[in-house]
């Protein structure tokens, strides 16, 4: 019986299994008096030697897991199995002394000093890409506990996922856009092929500090943050080239357009924020004028 139930708990604290026999196992586990308890997690070597309050909360998640919804149980499974990989991971890369160290700790003592060192590694990521944001939210940041601060991170860095995600998809041609939606394509995966395009821009607009920064960041910070530095670069020069455009006279604002961002020459008169846009690739070119395109007319004065 005992043999069981570790066995089941394993199985299902690991990660790998969500079914109706699981959860009935854990339930009839719950189910026993704490001295039974305490034997079956002994019995378990990942158990031995965990102090009574860090198995009483032990405990308790298993109960809340239980209590949670089927999509839910799943999100938290997956979590739990990317966890014991990132472990695995971690112990890999670590020196021979320090793992073999560690190895001889219990489990749950074990895992409390992983969590730190991949702490530790997160900091030293995430440091330098503070120098991303405006100069009020740096001042935040820095201004965090450490804890907060990563998860403070974690929060911006996934949301700029998701915005760059979406302003990646909307700058495509809808036959495009059309195409990768019924290939699926995933988000990520269409800000990879953009990437060697946006790096080339930058160099161009004179970015190296830019992209110096994000040549040492984790490969979805590089492909997130360069997405939305050329989306910025993308709408600010939009806006500069049809404040110019507004000046001109109506014969000649349809030639500037097709010179400039079409057949990528040169303009007389060109203002010098501007006299690098020729130098972009055709694609660039191509979404800064679908942008001007796509950009509400300006009210009408009133007579």
């Amino acid at each position: 019986m005992v043999r069981a139930f570790v066995a089941t708990l394993f199985v299902a604290l690991l990660g790998v299994a969500d079914t109706s026999q699981t959860r009935d196992v854990i339930r009839r586990f719950l189910a026993l008096p704490a001295r039974k308890k305490a034997e079956v997690l002994a019995k378990w070597r990942l158990i031995k030697g965990m102090p009574k309050e860090r198995r009483r909360r032990l405990i308790e998640r298993l109960r809340r897991w239980l209590r949670e919804r089927r999509c839910r149980r799943r999100a938290l499974l997956v979590r739990w199995r990317r966890w014991r990989a990132l472990r695995r991971r971690l112990l890999q890369q670590l020196p021979y002394q320090k793992r073999v160290a560690l190895l001889r700790l219990p489990p749950w003592q074990r895992n409390a000093e992983l969590a730190k060192i991949f702490n530790n590694h997160l900091l030293k990521v995430y440091r330098p890409l503070v120098y991303l944001f405006r100069k009020e939210q740096r001042k935040r940041l820095a201004a965090l506990p450490r804890r907060r601060f990563l998860f403070e991170m974690r929060r911006l860095l996934r949301r700029h996922l998701s915005l760059a995600c979406g302003m990646a998809q909307r700058s495509l041609p809808p036959r495009m856009r059309e195409e990768l939606e019924r290939k699926k394509v995933r988000g990520i995966r269409l800000l990879a092929m953009r990437l060697p395009r946006h790096e080339k821009a930058l160099g161009v607009l004179k970015k190296g500090r830019l992209l110096a920064l994000l040549k040492h960041a984790p490969t979805t910070v590089r492909l997130v943050e360069t997405e939305l530095a050329w989306q910025r670069i993308k709408r600010g020069t939009a806006e500069h080239l049809s404040s110019y455009i507004a000046t001109l006279p109506l014969q000649k604002r349809s030639a500037v357009v097709k010179r400039l961002l079409e057949e990528g020459k040169g303009v007389d008169g060109l203002p010098a924020e501007l006299r690098d846009v020729a130098l972009l690739p055709y694609e660039a070119r191509r979404e800064i004028l679908l942008f001007i395109k796509r950009a509400p007319a300006p009210p009408r004065s009133p007579r």
